[in-house]
């Protein structure tokens, strides 16, 4: 750790954890948040559930009436997690027409209308 550039970290909320199945002790954590300290605005850990909370509340509270009828393509991208886009297909599904997934030149039907 030693060697990390903290200063990259300068004035910045960091947010730390474990993205894959591993076993990680909390000295680590702890260690994290003590080089962290002074520099960063805020340290803070989160799972990967936690991460996603907002983006999770926000799809919930969205308003999709704009969608009413139409056809809807979520758009493709590999950094998004699964359950994002759970949420947009059960928030949708119930108001769209047809809902797509991928690129606009050739979506995936995910769910249509009869």
């Amino acid at each position: 750790m030693r060697a990390r550039d903290w200063a990259a970290y300068h004035a910045t909320i960091v947010f730390i954890g474990c993205s894959v199945d591993a076993i990680v002790p909390s000295w680590v954590y702890m260690q994290l948040a003590s080089r962290l300290s002074g520099v960063a605005k805020g340290v803070y850990f989160m799972d990967k559930i936690d991460v996603l909370r907002p983006w999770l509340d926000a799809i919930l509270l969205s308003d999709v009436e704009p969608y009413r009828d139409k056809k809807v393509t979520v758009r493709a991208h590999p950094d998004i997690s699964a359950a994002v886009f759970t949420a947009v297909t059960n928030r949708l599904m119930p108001v769209v027409h047809t809902l797509l997934y991928g690129e606009a030149g050739l979506p995936k039907v995910i769910y249509k209308r009869k």
